[in-house]
C-alpha cells in the first residue's frame, strides 16, 4: 500500500492504490475499472430485485 499522504494528495485514490501496487498503470486502471462495472451492476440488480419484491407484496396484499 502506498503511503497514506500520496493516496490522499491523488486525483483518485482508488485507480492510485491499483496503479502504485500492480506496478503498471494500464492494468491498475483496467482492474480498477473492473471493479468499478461489477460494483455498478451489482447495484443495479439490487435496486431491480427491491422494486420487484415491492411489487409482488403489494399485490399480493402483504402489507395488510
Amino acid at each position: 500500500m502506498p503511503p497514506l499522504e500520496d493516496m490522499l494528495n491523488a486525483a483518485n485514490p482508488f485507480v492510485y492504490q491499483m496503479t502504485t501496487s500492480t506496478g503498471s498503470e494500464a492494468i491498475g486502471t483496467v482492474i480498477a475499472v473492473g471493479a468499478l462495472v461489477g460494483a455498478f451492476f451489482a447495484t443495479l440488480s439490487g435496486y431491480s430485485s427491491t422494486a420487484r419484491i415491492t411489487w409482488a407484496w403489494a399485490r399480493d396484499g402483504g402489507c395488510e
